[in-house]
């Protein structure tokens, strides 16, 4: 069976790609002289065979934004299938495919308190976009914020699950 979560990725790709064979079509009969003049010409097989055979046979109009729906669509699809390998993630239907009794599985480890650490990641990542507008010096200075950012959000993600007791993840 699919799960919900897969489902929206799949169809978050279906509706991609069919932007994309849309938008390949529009665009390369706009190239073309037109949508009605391609139709009117004969046009149609080669405007609608290009944009879904990524170009290889017939013509594809603009291709930033076409490779952006398509590889939209792909991503869309790799999600969808690690979702549905994974099971969005369900350790009670995970078990049940391994033949565990869910009763038996862990209890999952709770964060023993909030992480500042993300918040300093996503100021540094402002910094960096900032510093690639103005200044080398800011973005690096905003890489080095990222980097330690992150080295010390992974650090107290680690020690807070270092052992299963939680007192003596705390010291």
């Amino acid at each position: 069976m699919i799960t919900r979560g897969s489902r929206f990725y799949f169809a978050a790709a279906a509706v991609g790609f069919f932007s994309a064979v849309l938008y390949g079509f529009i665009t390369g009969a706009s190239d073309q002289g037109g949508v009605l003049v391609v139709f009117s010409d004969g046009g149609v097989v080669d405007s609608l065979l290009g944009p879904l055979t990524l170009g290889w046979k017939g013509w594809v109009g603009e291709h930033v934004g076409y490779t952006t729906l398509i590889a939209f669509a792909g991503v869309m699809a790799v999600l969808g299938g690690f979702t549905t390998a994974a099971r969005d993630a369900d350790a009670e239907s995970l078990a049940q495919l391994q033949g565990i009794d869910a009763g038996e599985l862990p209890a999952a480890a709770v964060p023993a308190g909030l992480s500042w650490w993300p918040m300093l990641c996503a100021l540094g990542t402002g910094v960096v976009v900032v510093g690639l507008a103005f200044s080398n010096v800011l973005m690096w200075g905003g890489v080095l914020i990222v980097a330690a950012g992150a080295f010390e959000w992974t650090a107290k993600a680690w020690s807070e699950r270092a052992t299963p007791d939680a007192a003596a993840n705390a010291e």
